[in-house]
């Protein structure tokens, strides 16, 4: 039998309590044994990115554990979907890897870059560039919540209520508007998400700015308090 002491240290050393008997054994099955079976869950995910590090997968199974303990106390095996623990975490951990790690490095990517000299040594600076694609902070906690209200299942959404306040906020993107959104964090490109939807540079420019407008974002800032 492995040793739960690994886990229970992380715990303590995060200050992490009152966990039921049911919600430490989740944590033991994906964050146990050297984090075998979280890493199971992760590996197509970063086999599907591509082109990840030692450091990149370290980090990766850093976050997807953090999100198992951070999370684990939402699940609710009595779930309208009846919606197992698997596919609840195997979600939450897509979404926010594709629309913070890809996100990130690509940005990363699309910077422009100078050197310059720090303590007699060049460093390579990166200068980023801000477009329409770069999604913002207050877009990524959307599609948190989205990722946690709505669970995957074979990449289909599961349908659930939504809060009034997320309510009131998809009212007021389009139909058009929520799928450019939900590609984006999917780390599409402009052509890509142009060509899938099959609309035209106008129409993705406008629900773009739709989209990251101040007064949409003011709904999504309600749903963090």
């Amino acid at each position: 039998m492995e040793s739960k002491k690994p886990v229970l240290k992380i715990l303590a050393d995060e200050k992490r309590t009152d966990y039921t008997p049911e919600q430490m054994n989740y944590i033991y099955e994906y964050c146990g044994n050297d984090m075998k079976k979280l890493k199971w869950l992760l590996d197509p995910i970063i086999d599907k990115i591509g082109g990840c590090t030692d450091k990149d997968k370290h980090d990766i199974y850093d976050l997807g554990m953090t999100l198992i303990l951070d999370n684990v106390k939402k699940y609710d095996p009595n779930n309208a979907n009846n919606a197992s623990f698997y596919t609840f975490i195997w979600s939450l951990t897509k979404r926010r890897i594709f629309t913070t790690y890809v996100r990130d490095r690509n940005r990363q990517c699309r910077s422009n870059t100078y050197i310059k000299e720090k303590d007699g040594k060049k460093i390579t600076v990166y200068v980023p560039d801000i477009s329409l694609e770069a999604l913002p902070q207050e877009c990524i906690d959307y599609l948190d919540v989205i990722a946690q209200k709505k669970p995957l299942f074979e990449e289909q959404f599961i349908e659930e209520e939504f809060s009034p306040e997320m309510e009131k906020y998809l009212k007021r993107l389009s139909k058009v508007q929520r799928k450019i959104l939900q590609a984006l964090a999917d780390d599409k490109s402009e052509d890509e998400i142009k060509a899938e939807l099959h609309i035209d540079n106008k129409l993705y420019r406008d629900s773009i700015k739709a989209i990251y407008s101040n007064e949409n974002i003011r709904y999504i800032s309600k749903l963090r308090k």
